[in-house]
């Protein structure tokens, strides 16, 4: 008796739905980075003392968190793409502008759009709010556009890029409540500091693409180990510092998870070291848990900064 050989099923291939107009519109304005800008904003709003408790407080915070992320947020990564387009066609030529997906005239007219409102409701929040807006939107011009094109800069771009991501909106949320003070300043000046080091763990994997279109990014120019040493530093010490400041203030609870955050980020750091060499692919798992612990401590300090004595300016 012959068995009968049972027909091969081909496998159900389930096809993908084709991207949407939305989802190209989603990848230029990069929604996802917009969610530094606001933690700094809301660790401002913490460090001025105020505990919203009017609608025009919740009103004005609002309005604020609109500005820095959905706003000048996407004018930001709108720009970047524009000027950035000749580049993008070497590196991803799959995004939104090298495939023509959508029209340059349209990037242009969404980012005027959103830069002129964004200063309109800037204007709202008051002159501090208006002039830290304003000198947010020139930093990135000269970050992006041409001639000066700061981004393609080695030392100055991710100091440029630390400023208006974590320093400027802190200030922002500072001066909704409250007027300036030197630790209202020197605060969001050491997160700023240490935040070059979490922009430098985002340009890791991008070191090859640099190099090919010759952008002089730290870690293109000095290597990934060297990138990773630089990184780690900078982050260690500004949170060294400001577990320095929150002593100062008398304030050892915080103090003492401040320096947990420190202990924590120097543990993960000699772990990506030990892995560097033996399985590069591995390495993505630090950057998450190093950026919460990083905002973690930034909340921490803001709500140590509240309580110490403000020297106005």
């Amino acid at each position: 008796m012959q068995l009968r050989s049972l027909p091969t099923l081909e496998p159900v291939r389930l096809s993908q739905p084709a991207p949407t107009r939305f989802s190209h519109f989603l990848a230029l304005i990069r929604p996802t980075f917009w969610l530094v800008p606001i933690w700094a904003l809301l660790c401002g709003v913490l460090a001025s003392g105020e505990i919203p408790s009017t609608l025009n407080s919740f009103l004005r915070i609002a309005l604020a968190v609109l500005l820095v992320g959905p706003i000048l947020g996407s004018a930001f990564q709108l720009l970047r793409s524009f000027f950035e387009r000749d580049l993008d066609a070497i590196n991803f030529p799959f995004k939104p502008l090298p495939t023509g997906t959508i029209s340059l005239d349209r990037v242009v007219a969404l980012a005027a759009f959103a830069l002129i409102g964004g200063l309109f409701l800037a204007q709202l929040l008051g002159p501090v709010a208006f002039g830290l807006c304003a000198f947010a939107v020139l930093l990135n011009l000269i970050l992006d556009a041409p001639p000066v094109q700061l981004r393609r800069n080695s030392w100055i771009s991710p100091l440029a890029c630390a400023l208006t991501t974590v320093g400027l909106p802190w200030i922002l949320g500072q001066s909704l409540f409250a007027s300036l003070s030197v630790p209202s300043l020197v605060v969001p000046g050491i997160f700023a500091f240490g935040y070059i080091g979490i922009d430098l763990f985002f340009a890791l994997p991008h070191i090859e693409h640099d190099r090919r279109v010759e952008i002089r990014s730290l870690v293109a120019v000095f290597g990934k180990e060297v990138g990773i040493g630089i990184a780690s530093l900078l982050i260690d010490t500004a949170l060294l510092g400001a577990t320095i400041l929150c002593l100062g203030s008398k304030s050892l609870v915080v103090s003492g998870f401040l320096l947990t955050t420190l202990i924590l980020q120097i543990v993960l750091q000699v772990a990506l070291f030990a892995t560097l060499g033996k399985n590069e692919k591995k390495t993505d798992w630090h950057l998450p848990i190093a950026s919460v612990l990083f905002g973690v401590a930034m909340m921490l300090a803001a709500a140590v900064s509240c309580l110490a004595p403000t020297i106005h300016l």
